[in-house]
């Protein structure tokens, strides 16, 4: 029960800096109830957390070529783990490698 209740803190503490940070661009969440899909605008501090942080943190390691290995080791998940679930390739990504091999 303890360390539910500092996962809880920790959170709050983690939208607390992002909003002293003024990260309070409008972001969509999805909640779901009763089978039904709404989409919710809110600031974005309110919808961070330490799993969306870790998140972030190896999304954009990766798309700053830093290693899957060097960001394993800093954040302690596998190398499977970030290859299979943050080191996505999106549609930028494809055009910025193939402008660079191919000119």
């Amino acid at each position: 029960m303890v360390g539910l209740i500092f996962c809880q803190k920790f959170n709050d503490y983690i939208k607390d800096a992002c909003e002293l940070a003024e990260i309070d661009e409008p972001a969509e969440e999805v909640i779901y109830k009763g089978g039904q899909k709404t989409y919710v605008k809110r600031p974005k501090h309110k919808l961070m957390s330490s799993h969306k942080a870790v998140s972030t943190f190896i999304s954009l390691c990766g798309a700053n070529g830093i290693p899957a290995k060097v960001v394993s080791e800093i954040t302690g998940k596998t190398v499977k783990v970030i290859l299979k679930h943050y080191y996505g390739v999106d549609e930028g990504t494809i055009q910025m490698e193939m402008s660079r091999v191919f000119g």
